[in-house]
């Protein structure tokens, strides 16, 4: 099965890594830009929209929000560019993060893996077994943690 924006499922042939599709489906904000061009789904867009979700979570703010302006709608095109620069990354976070038990450096570390997951080409995003690993990384760097508990990383 090939999950692509996580609202789309495709079963697919074991071993087979994409997919290839005549009708846009899913849910907008969430598309892989390959997918768009291409038609093509693959594993890597399951690393897309799962970094689109990762923004969701560090900005408080929908993938896609028709209530903004026209050129604030699209979060990925939004923030992408700020996810580098710790000063700008503040302006975006979601105020309840900053007041959480987050430190900065997980933030940091967030946003950077989301700003990876979501680079236009596909080959240079990272895999899903890599987000997992960094995922851990992350939450054993916050003294806190994310709010998630070890078992919720395994159950992904």
């Amino acid at each position: 099965m090939q999950i692509s924006d996580f609202g789309l499922a495709k079963l697919m042939p074991e071993g087979q890594d994409t997919c290839v599709t005549a009708r846009v489906l899913g849910t907008f904000g969430y598309f892989d830009p390959e997918y768009t061009l291409t038609g093509k789904l693959t594993l890597q867009s399951d690393v897309y929209a799962f970094g689109v979700v990762l923004l969701e979570l560090l900005t408080g703010r929908r993938a896609l929000d028709l209530d903004q302006g026209s050129n604030d709608q699209n979060l990925v095109l939004q923030v992408r560019h700020l996810l580098n620069d710790k000063k700008k990354l503040r302006k975006v976070i979601d105020p309840e993060m900053r007041r959480g038990s987050y430190t900065i450096e997980s933030i940091v570390m967030l946003a950077n893996l989301a700003s990876r997951c979501v680079r236009i080409d596909s080959s240079q995003r990272p895999s899903m077994a890599e987000c997992v690993k960094e995922l851990q990384l992350i939450y054993h760097m916050n003294s806190k943690g994310l709010g998630m508990t070890m078992h919720a990383f395994r159950m992904i």
